[in-house]
Parts: C-alpha cells; structure tokens; sequence
C-alpha cells in the first residue's frame, strides 16, 4: 500500500499520452479538412 500512488501514476501516464496524441491528430485532421474547405472555396469564387 506504501506505492499505491506511484503505481497508479506509471498507470495512468502512458493512458494520458495516448489520449493527448489521439486528440492532436483528430485536431489535425480537422484543421486540414477546414483548409480544403477554403480552396473549394476560393476556386467556387474564381468560376463565378
């Protein structure tokens, strides 16, 4: 019971890397679909 802190701390660290690294790249998925967005429409402003 002396290391029950530590124990859980070395548990719960690579479980919060994982969750940080999967939040980023949803992040960043999202940014470049808003970047495609933008040129669709600048090219839909262009042919009007």
């Amino acid at each position: 019971m002396e290391y029950l802190g530590e124990i859980l701390w070395y548990i719960s660290l690579p479980i919060t890397v994982w969750i940080s690294v999967k939040f980023v790249q949803h992040n960043l998925q999202h940014f470049n679909k808003l970047e495609r967005l933008e040129i669709y429409e600048k090219n839909d402003k262009k042919l009007q």
